[in-house]
Formats: C-alpha cells, sequence, structure tokens
C-alpha cells in the first residue's frame, strides 16, 4: 500500500514500510533497522540511527547498496 504520512511517501505491507524525505542537508531513508544492519559495513561513510540512513547531497550516492537494501525490504514486505 503507498500513501502518505508524517509528510513523506511510505510504501507499507503488513508491519514493515518504506518511507523517505528530502531534507535542507541530505535525504532521509527509513527503512527496517534489521535490514540496514545488514549493509551496516557498506554504508560506514553514511549516518545511521535506529532504521534510519543520511545520504548527504555532497556525497556519491552507493546506488548498488541502495537498490539491493530496497529489493531486499520489497521481499521483506
Amino acid at each position: 500500500m503507498e500513501q502518505i504520512a508524517w509528510s513523506m511517501p511510505i510504501y507499507k505491507k503488513d508491519k514493515f514500510s518504506i518511507s523517505f524525505a528530502a531534507c535542507n542537508k541530505h535525504i532521509s531513508l527509513y527503512i527496517d533497522a534489521n535490514i540496514l544492519e545488514i549493509y551496516k559495513s557498506q554504508l560506514s561513510d553514511f549516518t545511521m540511527k535506529k532504521n534510519a540512513l543520511y545520504l548527504p547531497y555532497e556525497k556519491k550516492l552507493p546506488v548498488k547498496v541502495l537498490e539491493n537494501i530496497l529489493k531486499q525490504s520489497f521481499e521483506e514486505i
């Protein structure tokens, strides 16, 4: 299911959700904390807190890692 909540697009299925927001200095990606933990070592250049990944505009996006995270998340949800 797709919806807008907390002024962000959210993709939900059962208890899982993926959402994102554009902020002043970064993009925030909110995803299951267990999935983020799997990719923690590959995202060491980025700030992560609980279930959030912060992607600063001035850094190159880790596109392959993000693809893998999203694919795995959609498998989960």
